[in-house]
């Protein structure tokens, strides 16, 4: 959709919004209406099987394209050093007359 010339529709937009929110809305509606604390630990135990799967096909495509993947702690040399750099960062002084 980047590299297209042509810009989305207003209608198309509106249609992915209601697709991706949706859901979202009328769980939500359910969920303050009715409450299962099983249902919450399938619903749960789904999400986390989701995220997993995400992360071993963002493992296997670094894989196969030879980049260093993150440490099994979940963070890289380098972003250790760029969240270091910017915890450590302050704004410049003012200039006082």
């Amino acid at each position: 959709m980047s590299g297209e010339s042509e810009r989305p529709s207003w209608g198309f937009l509106a249609l992915m919004g209601l697709i991706g929110g949706g859901p979202t809305f009328v769980g939500t509606v359910i969920g303050q209406a009715w409450v299962s604390e099983a249902l919450g630990v399938v619903f749960f135990a789904l999400a986390a099987g989701s995220i997993l799967y995400v992360v071993i096909q963002l493992l296997e495509v670094c894989r196969r394209h030879a980049m260093p993947s993150s440490s099994p702690g979940g963070s890289s040399p380098g972003s250790f050093s760029v969240s270091q750099q910017i915890s450590s960062w302050s704004p410049p002084e003012p200039d006082l007359p």
